[in-house]
């Protein structure tokens, strides 16, 4: 698909301010499953295709309320990989993540938020997850599971040890905040690291809400609680990922962010062994 005018513009002054550098996936990957491929971008075209996507679910499938722009992107993306789940017929992204293995917080995006060096001081192998977008009427077991396949494939490439990235809840006000932290300490989904948010990132009134539900003895068990928490986020906490952080508001999002880790030894011994388990037979070859 050709870019619109105002996408070339955007992305070719967004491009300068990467000093003009091509880019390149750090880790190849690619294989086919049934009627799809997965595979790391490999060249800008495949780049701009996941950006696309993003603002796609962001802009017109989300009820996030702030400016629209024509494609999502940001300084981060040069320097991650972009992992994408395409239909192998019209070539359509239906899905797509973006990793990198990070060495220090000035290589996070979650850093921008939280204070990571609890966690950049216990683990020296982490790839960074973020921007997980997947077309609404492509959210199926198939679809995401793919992507974690192609997650688990990444991290034997790179002898990742540790996942990290923030979970997003929108719509959520303080007081519901912090009572789905709770939910998550009283469900031993908290890790022992808790990491800070920035100080332009935290919650208003925290002091207040957390003596609240304290004296309160607030029960963590509330359905309506738990029917809060994104069916993504569920899904890694089930699979053994844990929470280590205290929430966050990214106002540019109008969204409460936890950030979230998960160690591969724990995701082993989890539901998601089974995308480590993958076939090299159905690997494609880099292109030319």
């Amino acid at each position: 698909m050709e870019l619109t005018w105002p996408e070339h513009l955007s992305l070719r002054l967004h491009i300068a301010r990467w000093k003009n550098t091509k880019f390149y996936p750090r880790h190849f990957l690619a294989f086919q499953a049934g009627p799809y491929i997965i595979k790391t971008a490999e060249n800008e075209a495949e780049l701009f295709n996941c950006f696309r996507l993003r603002s796609d679910v962001f802009f017109n499938h989300s009820h996030r309320r702030f400016f629209k722009k024509t494609l999502d992107f940001d300084s981060f993306d040069h320097f991650f990989d972009h992992l994408m789940v395409m239909q192998q017929a019209s070539g359509k992204v239906l899905g797509t993540y973006r990793l990198r293995m990070i060495q220090s917080a000035k290589q996070s995006y979650a850093a921008n938020e939280f204070i990571i060096d609890p966690i950049l001081n216990c683990y020296s192998s982490i790839l960074e997850l973020g921007r997980a977008s997947i077309l609404p009427e492509h959210r199926t077991g198939s679809v995401i599971g793919l992507l974690w396949r192609g997650i688990a494939e990444y991290m034997n490439l790179a002898n990742a040890e540790l996942l990290l990235g923030c979970s997003s809840l929108f719509e959520c006000s303080a007081k519901t905040a912090h009572e789905i932290f709770y939910y998550f300490r009283n469900n031993d989904y908290l890790h022992e690291l808790v990491c800070q948010p920035k100080k332009k990132f935290r919650l208003p009134n925290v002091d207040y809400w957390h003596e609240q539900l304290y004296q309160s003895s607030y029960n963590s068990e509330h359905k309506q609680t738990q029917s809060l928490i994104p069916n993504l986020l569920m899904g890694y906490l089930k699979m053994g990922a844990k929470i280590c952080s205290l929430p966050a508001w990214d106002r540019a999002f109008n969204c409460v962010d936890f950030l979230t880790i998960a160690h591969k030894d724990d995701l082993m011994n989890s539901s998601a062994a089974r995308f480590f388990k993958s076939s090299n037979s159905n690997q494609i070859s880099a292109q030319s």
